[in-house]
């Protein structure tokens, strides 16, 4: 669902996957990965668990995000979900889209 084209964070490439598919695993195996929001944390859009469709980002016991990922700054995380969810569709249907 996510390519790696930026060497903006650090970590990146693998090991950012790797976090990111481990946040992704942790909320889904806790039962909390039910809905993804779109919001910022520190001026960077993020993706995170979310109470509903469209929903609030979820906070973990600390009142910290439950953030999946950080987006680059340009980016409109409302935006970037709605294409999230679009490739998801697209996956689970009976279709094969060619380009």
């Amino acid at each position: 669902m996510f390519l790696w084209q930026t060497e903006h964070f650090v970590p990146s490439g693998y090991t950012r996957c790797q976090q990111v598919s481990a946040r992704f695993q942790r909320d889904h195996t806790e039962g909390k990965l039910r809905y993804i929001g779109s919001d910022y944390l520190h001026n960077y859009p993020i993706l995170c668990v979310a109470d509903g469709m469209p929903g609030n980002c979820l906070t973990d016991r600390n009142g910290k995000k439950e953030v999946l990922v950080t987006l680059l700054p340009e980016h409109d995380p409302a935006k970037e979900l709605a294409e999230a969810i679009a490739i998801r569709d697209r996956a689970g249907s009976n279709y094969l889209l060619y380009r």
